[in-house]
């Protein structure tokens, strides 16, 4: 893991993330990208897909609104549910607002 690159803001207000960091991310050219300010840092992160969620026999299952083309591998899926289970920690300590991490922007 990565802890910190640095690099710097160019003419014209643009930053270069290095190479590293984008493949640490799993942010690949053409995926979009969603930049959040929380107290004066800067987040880039993937934007989440909206879903809305169906009852499938006994358990509920996340679908998405729109159609997806590529496919979500485990490891995808783990890291996703594993930032999930950290932000909802984090709420329950009270360390992160609730309306920062609503995924069905």
């Amino acid at each position: 893991m990565i802890s910190a690159m640095t690099t710097t803001i160019a003419a014209g207000e643009m930053i270069t993330v290095p190479q590293e960091v984008l493949d640490e991310a799993g942010l690949e050219p053409g995926t979009p990208v969603e930049i959040t300010v929380r107290d004066g840092h800067i987040e880039i992160g993937p934007v989440w897909r909206k879903v809305r969620f169906e009852k499938h026999g006994h358990v509920m299952v996340a679908v998405p609104v729109e159609p997806v083309e590529e496919k979500l591998t485990n490891e995808q899926v783990n890291e996703m549910i594993e930032q999930i289970r950290d932000e909802r920690m984090n709420e329950m300590i009270g360390e992160v607002p609730r309306e920062s991490f609503d995924r069905r922007r």
